[in-house]
């Protein structure tokens, strides 16, 4: 057994599935002000987890515990460069706990009530619970955009996306703003967008008939053309057309930030070294999609390795500058249908990741 998948079964067994929990059901201008609920939510998550609260000092007892909350109920492909970091957090001395979970909502709760360090999250989500009041930065990219528009191949320009079925995650999702993103500059299409949550229950769907086009996940591309082969085609990759745009972003707790450093700069500074080493050998790549996404073939693995690899969806600068952040506020701000304005101050820091990369 190679080390990435020895490494890959530990941290298996840390891993944590959740469910969405009662925080999911308040509305957003209070979900983040709600110290009661949000106490007894902890309690409960903590009891689940078999461990404590995760805003204690890290070196209080060797390197300490890092618990990363990620917003799917399974890894992805976009994910396994986070994993290879948290593998080598682990050799360095870290206990890591992976917590797999529902929607892009949840990796947010479980960072303000202190039952993750880190997350994951669309920036979406993670911009529109900072202008709620969220008390959380985000701290690094996690990748640029992995989705590609798939349409018939009658479907050459975006004029002819008008009145087809076009599906999303959600209203407030980064599919929908890519969707909105295409469309900026055709303000006479209307498509009708319908709501299926999951890159590849839209696949399905597509597949069904039930769809007419969709944004999906680049990995899902290669099992589409083999279930329905020669039917839909790519009409836009946004990896290679907007890699300006950070599409799942990294964050932490203000609180964990200022009191965890160290800790904050050791994970950063795994993330860069791992988006770094798949690049250079890209078999731990292929290796680490094998070991953590579920049902992947050796092949299947080469094969996504391939297409994200060349669509630069792991940039070497981690995509965190204020051009990326800025343009990605921008993109936000105006097609992202969220409640209240992210700012910039608000929404990110780069001084940490500025510290890695310049050390």
């Amino acid at each position: 057994m190679s080390a990435t998948a020895e490494h890959s079964r530990s941290l298996r067994a840390n891993a944590i599935p959740f469910g969405r929990d009662i925080m999911t059901r308040i509305s957003a201008p209070v979900r983040w002000m709600m110290p009661a609920l949000i106490a007894v939510a902890s309690l409960l998550l903590v009891t689940a987890c078999g461990g404590g609260g995760g805003d204690s000092n890290a070196a209080q007892e060797g390197k300490g515990t890092l618990a990363i909350a990620f917003s799917n109920a399974v890894p992805q492909v976009e994910k396994v460069p986070t994993i290879l970091a948290s593998e080598q957090l682990e050799d360095e001395g870290y206990e890591i706990k992976l917590i797999w979970l529902q929607s892009s909502e949840d990796p947010v709760q479980a960072v303000v009530r202190g039952d993750a360090q880190i997350g994951t999250a669309n920036t979406s989500t993670l911009f529109g619970a900072t202008a709620q009041g969220a008390p959380v930065k985000a701290i690094s990219a996690q990748n640029s955009p992995s989705y590609a528009m798939v349409v018939p191949p009658n479907v050459t320009t975006p004029e002819g996306l008008d009145g087809l079925r076009i599906g999303i995650h959600a209203q407030v999702s980064a599919t929908a703003l890519y969707t909105n993103l295409l469309l900026k500059d055709y303000p006479n299409v209307k498509p009708n967008l319908v709501v299926v949550p999951g890159s590849a229950n839209r696949v399905q769907a597509l597949i069904a008939g039930e769809l007419d086009a969709s944004v999906v996940q680049l990995s899902d591309l290669q099992v589409l053309e083999e279930k329905a082969p020669g039917k839909f085609h790519v009409l836009y990759n946004y990896a290679t057309s907007m890699n300006d745009i950070v599409d799942s972003a990294i964050f932490t707790s203000d609180k964990f930030l200022k009191q965890n450093p160290d800790a904050v700069n050791d994970f950063l500074d795994a993330l860069v070294a791992q988006q770094k080493r798949i690049k250079e050998d890209p078999q731990v790549l292929i290796d680490g999609i094998v070991a953590n996404v579920p049902d992947v073939t050796p092949e299947q693995a080469k094969g996504f390795a391939d297409t994200y690899l060349e669509s630069n969806v792991w940039p070497e600068d981690a995509n965190f500058t204020d051009e990326s952040i800025n343009a990605t506020l921008d993109a936000v701000k105006e097609f992202g249908g969220l409640d209240g304005v992210p700012t910039r101050e608000g929404c990110c820091t780069t001084e940490p990741l500025d510290g890695v990369l310049h050390k």
